[in-house]
Parts: structure tokens; C-alpha cells; sequence
């Protein structure tokens, strides 16, 4: 009995099968990894210019949504306050403000709630002379 199956075409037809399966795989762990992946805040880098204070942040996330906070680092209380979707930096005027921190707030498009923040170390710091 003699068969008439082309074995080698249909052993290529099986390994593109396999092939077109790996792939789709591969695709619906990348979304679902992107999908779970929590936003972060990597670094802060500020820079004043003629009190003008821009803040920049270098952040991992989807569709991040951030929350900029002056704080009077004496009394922490929040001087100023900025929310900004997408955008990962922002401009405040700080002039006549006087030893103030930045923090930043972060959380995706998706969450309910900031995932992460940061804050900067003390800026315009007052340094007092001995007299």
C-alpha cells in the first residue's frame, strides 16, 4: 500500500503551526506582564532657573499619571501642589521659598491608587553664619 501524503510539505505546514502558536504566546505574556507591571519612580532631577524650579522625573509606566508636591521641609506642610497625565515634568515658581523639598507621586492610568514616590533632598537650603 502505497501512501500519497507529502509528509515534507506537511512537516513545514506543523513547524509554521508551531511557530504562529509561540509567538501569539509570546504576546499575551508580554501584555499581561505590561498590564501587572506597577509604575515607578527610577529618579528625580530638578533644576532652577530664576525660581523657576522644573522637575523631572524618569519613571517606568503606562499612561503614568504623577502628583507634584512642594513641601516646607520645616513644618511639612505641602506649599504647592501639581497633577500632570503623561507628562513627567513640571514647572512651579519658587521664588521666596526658602529650604523646601519636592515629592513626587506615581500610579498608572489604571490604578486607583500612587504606587510609588520619591522625594528630593532639601533645596534653597538657609545656611545660618556664626557671628
Amino acid at each position: 500500500m502505497e501512501s500519497k501524503i507529502d509528509w515534507e510539505t506537511r512537516y513545514y505546514e506543523l513547524e509554521k503551526q508551531i511557530k504562529d502558536m509561540m509567538n501569539m504566546t509570546l504576546e499575551l505574556i508580554k501584555e499581561t506582564e505590561i498590564n501587572k507591571s506597577k509604575a515607578m519612580i527610577k529618579k528625580i532631577i530638578q533644576t532652577e532657573i530664576d525660581n523657576q524650579l522644573e522637575v523631572i522625573v524618569i519613571s517606568n509606566g503606562i499612561e503614568p499619571i504623577f502628583s507634584y508636591e512642594i513641601i516646607d521641609d520645616v513644618t511639612q506642610n505641602v506649599m504647592m501642589q501639581k497633577s500632570e497625565q503623561h507628562k513627567n515634568s513640571c514647572k512651579f515658581n519658587v521664588s521666596g521659598i526658602k529650604d523646601y523639598r519636592v515629592r513626587v507621586y506615581i500610579r498608572n492610568r489604571n490604578d486607583n491608587h500612587f504606587t510609588d514616590s520619591k522625594e528630593t533632598e532639601v533645596l534653597n537650603k538657609t545656611i545660618e553664619k556664626d557671628v
